[in-house]
């Protein structure tokens, strides 16, 4: 899939999507240029809406107790943002590189892993204490890390080449896995945690040896190339 967009009204201008036989084809009504976009009697066409969508009657609306009043553009409403809705803004779009991206993103998730785990921290420690920082992550950091609660080489090298070649779809194997993940979480992990197994390297110790431990990361990496 392939989208494309203009940074006057943040527009969607074209979509490219395959079709039954694997051609690519638009499936979205769009102008050749900026100019055809400003010259519409359609101000909305493709355009992202905001800062709120629909009507707000006769433009007077109270919030905690406070009237206000906005721009009529749609007498004797006003529609999608008034008149100087998001439709009209030339936007200034940046693109960090890949790296910058998946760094930023694990400082900021082993930054608060970190700062609960010490939040806390006990005299008597074991390698279940640094497992999702002793249990303590809240609900929202777990569920938008995928390396709190799955660190692996597969999330940051494979997964990311995968998506990177064939697009968002390599997520839905995430989706369909989910039937396993419950027979792996009901059957398997109470038996890791009656033997205190919290990391796949405690696995590799206790099945094989101590020298397999290190083994598994740069392994992976390298069947990942």
């Amino acid at each position: 899939m392939e989208a494309s967009f203009t940074n006057y009204g943040g527009r969607l201008v074209s979509l490219l999507v395959p079709d039954s036989s694997g051609k690519m084809v638009d499936v979205v009504v769009g102008f050749s240029s900026a100019k055809d976009y400003i010259n519409s009697t359609e101000p909305y066409f493709g355009a992202t809406i905001g800062r709120y969508g629909n009507r707000i009657a006769k433009g007077k609306f109270t919030l905690e107790g406070k009237n206000y009043t906005s721009s009529i553009n749609n007498a004797p409403n006003t529609l999608h943002g008034g008149k100087t809705g998001f439709q009209y803004v030339v936007w200034d779009a940046k693109q960090p590189n890949d790296q910058t991206l998946v760094l930023t993103y694990f400082i900021i998730v082993a930054s608060y892993g970190w700062w609960v785990y010490r939040q806390k921290q006990s005299q008597k420690e074991s390698s279940k204490d640094f497992f999702l920082a002793k249990d303590s992550l809240t609900w929202w950091a777990i569920g938008a890390s995928l390396i709190a609660s799955n660190i692996s080489a597969d999330q940051f090298i494979g997964m990311s080449g995968s998506g990177f070649k064939m697009g968002l779809a390599i997520a839905t194997y995430e989706w369909m896995a989910a039937f396993s993940l419950i027979v792996v979480a009901v059957f398997f992990i109470p038996v890791y945690l009656k033997n205190k197994i919290y990391t796949m390297p405690q696995f590799l110790n206790q099945r094989y040896n101590s020298p397999t431990r290190p083994c598994l990361p740069p392994s992976a990496g390298f069947c990942y190339q």
